[in-house]
C-alpha cells in the first residue's frame, strides 16, 4: 500500500503486487523505481474453466471474481442481463470477454476490481482544476480526449468526474487514465491525467 498527499489531505494512492523494480544511480543519490499492478499475478496464475447457463450477469462475474480470488469494487455491467457464458481460459482473457459480452469496461483500483458501463452515467465533479487550484501548464488536446497536468492529488482515480478549466479546456470531463508521479528527493509531484470532455 502507498499513502501520499500533502499535509491533512493525503490517502491511498495504490495498493498491489510491485512489479518490474529497477535501481537507478543518478550521482550520489540511488532511486528505487517500481510499478505496481493491482492484481497482476492472479490475471495469469488463475485459469476459469465453468460454463453458465441463464444467470444474471452480476452473478456471473461475482463468481468469476471469487474463482479468481479478486475483491470485487464497484460493479455496474454496461448491459446486466440474463447470459450465457462459457470460460476456459486465464482469468484476465474471462474477464475481457465478459467486458465484451455486457458492453463494459474494468479497471484496478485500490486492490479491487470495478467494472462500469463503456459509456458511465455522469456523475458530479468534485474536484475544480484551474491555474489557482493546481493545474499545470495548459491542457494538450489530443484526438478524443485532452492531457492535462496537476499537482499531485491522491484522489484522482479512473472515471471521476473533474472540472478542467485553462487553455481551450473549460468543461466536466472523466478521467480516462492518468499517471502520479512523485519523489522523496525532489520536488516534483504531479498528476498526469488522460480526460474526455463530457
Amino acid at each position: 500500500m502507498l499513502n501520499a498527499g500533502y499535509k491533512d489531505e493525503n490517502g491511498l494512492v495504490v495498493s498491489g503486487e510491485i512489479i518490474h523494480p529497477k535501481w537507478k544511480q543518478e550521482g550520489t543519490n540511488k532511486k528505487l523505481e517500481f510499478q505496481i499492478s493491482g492484481s497482476a499475478g492472479a490475471w495469469t496464475r488463475a485459469y476459469i474453466m465453468k460454463t453458465y447457463t441463464n444467470l444474471p450477469a452480476r452473478n456471473v462475474i461475482m463468481d468469476i471474481l471469487n474463482q479468481g480470488n479478486l475483491k470485487p469494487g464497484r460493479i455496474q455491467l454496461g448491459v446486466n442481463k440474463i447470459v450465457n457464458f462459457s470460460a476456459n481460459t486465464e482469468l484476465g482473457d474471462c474477464i475481457r470477454r465478459f467486458c465484451n459480452l455486457t458492453k463494459s469496461q474494468y479497471w484496478f483500483q485500490d486492490g479491487q476490481i470495478h467494472f462500469d458501463s463503456l459509456d458511465p452515467s455522469k456523475k458530479n465533479s468534485v474536484i475544480f482544476l484551474d491555474h489557482s487550484s493546481g493545474l499545470i501548464g495548459v491542457p494538450e488536446k489530443g484526438q478524443d480526449t485532452w492531457k492535462v497536468t496537476s499537482l499531485f492529488r491522491h484522489k484522482f482515480k479512473k472515471n471521476m468526474i473533474v472540472s478542467v478549466k485553462g487553455g481551450g479546456l473549460d468543461s466536466e470531463c472523466r478521467i480516462v487514465s492518468g499517471k502520479h508521479k512523485f519523489s522523496t528527493l525532489s520536488t516534483d509531484c504531479f498528476s498526469e491525467l488522460e480526460v474526455k470532455p463530457i
